[in-house]
């Protein structure tokens, strides 16, 4: 289960809930890297326990939305490999997402790495004094692309090992994501990439 890095998650009616989610996305088309905060469990009550309510059941517990984010990258746009957190023991940071894109053009991927690395205290995407904590990377040998996917559906994601966003297109990708409390875990025996631990190299899906 470790080696997972993004797990297929169902959620009834979730083409709904990215049209009605889209309508607040409007303002956020001006820069390369932007991120909004979405409070969903107030602006949208309904779509927060329905999220909730599916998290809930399919991971045997009582799971609460902690953190709701929509992000946009521009088109063509290449960012830096990351890591998500606040300080670089990465205490109370959450290790898995749950990622529903809004707008995905083909071909923009989220990318993994693997390699020796520190991390450092990073940086903050801002966007109307909400902001989103990154810690910097100190490559100690090259970073290794292991995998990259097409998020074209909701999809538990990996945040706490090295990633980025590419967007090589002519439109905007736009993703919501979401951190639980608890934190989210893998499924056994979903969906899950890549599809198997012989898999080296740079590998696709999608």
């Amino acid at each position: 289960m470790q080696n997972i890095l993004c797990q297929d998650f169902a959620i009834k009616d979730w083409r709904d809930i990215r049209q009605r989610i889209l309508e607040y996305t409007t303002d956020i088309h001006d820069i390369v890297y932007r991120v909004k905060n979405f409070n969903v469990t107030q602006e949208m009550p309904d779509v927060a326990k329905h999220i909730e309510d599916a998290v809930s059941q399919r991971l045997l517990g009582d799971y609460r939305i902690n953190e709701c984010l929509v992000f946009e990258n521009r088109p063509w746009t290449d960012p830096n490999i990351h890591v998500d957190g606040i300080s670089p023991d990465r205490v109370s940071s959450a290790q898995v997402a749950l990622n529903m894109p809004l707008l995905n053009p083909k071909g923009a991927f989220m990318i993994w790495y693997d390699g020796k690395y520190n991390l450092q205290r990073g940086y903050n995407a801002k966007s109307d004094n909400i902001h989103a904590h990154y810690l910097d990377i100190a490559w100690l040998e090259p970073p290794r692309e292991i995998y990259r996917h097409e998020i074209l559906n909701p999809m538990l994601v990996k945040v706490g090992v090295p990633h980025r966003v590419i967007n090589p297109k002519a439109t905007p990708r736009i993703m919501l994501t979401m951190r639980f409390l608890p934190d989210l875990q893998f499924l056994a025996g979903a969906p899950s990439y890549p599809k198997s631990n012989a898999e080296t190299g740079a590998t696709t899906a999608g």
